[in-house]
């Protein structure tokens, strides 16, 4: 066989593919942020002391500049491809009942997720003093919230 028999083709890029690429781009970097945030409060609340800890004390300013930085590449993300959420492929999509029936499949499938959660994360943060376990429980909850709403929402969108 021959590579002359099966030509590559390429893929036709359309408004409508554009956008659904950058919103699962964009999902996908929200994603990654949250799961890291996450993390800096569970490494916060179960060691006060460590060096994360103290770093986060010492510079405070550094997770907000760090959003301001992912809307910014979010947005150049977005201008690079001259795309707008105003346009009708972007109007189309967030019209599309697959993409709604995948939302509420995700936010369903979240507050499982969550409910399920709330035992092993009480056994987790049982040793801790009140508040603390309190701040964990909150940051937790949250995090394993959003992160499964937009982990299974990308999980049942994809194509």
């Amino acid at each position: 066989m021959d590579m002359k028999e099966f030509p590559m083709t390429q893929p036709t890029q359309n408004r409508s593919e554009l956008a659904l690429r950058l919103y699962r781009t964009n999902m996908t970097l929200l994603f990654v942020m949250i799961l890291a945030l996450g993390a800096l409060v569970l490494c916060s609340v179960l060691w006060p002391d460590g060096v994360l800890s103290r770093a986060v004390a010492r510079a405070p300013g550094v997770i907000p500049v760090a959003i301001v930085l992912f809307a910014v590449v979010q947005q150049t993300l977005m201008r690079r491809h001259r795309f707008s959420l105003d346009e009708p492929a972007a109007k189309a999509m967030e019209q599309d009942e697959w993409r709604r029936a995948s939302m509420a499949r995700a936010t369903r499938g979240a507050l499982v997720t969550v409910v399920a959660a709330q035992a092993p994360l009480a056994l987790l943060f049982v040793h801790l003093p009140t508040v603390r376990a309190l701040w964990g429980m909150v940051g937790m909850t949250v995090t394993l919230a959003m992160a499964a709403q937009i982990g299974l929402f990308l999980f049942f969108d994809r194509e």
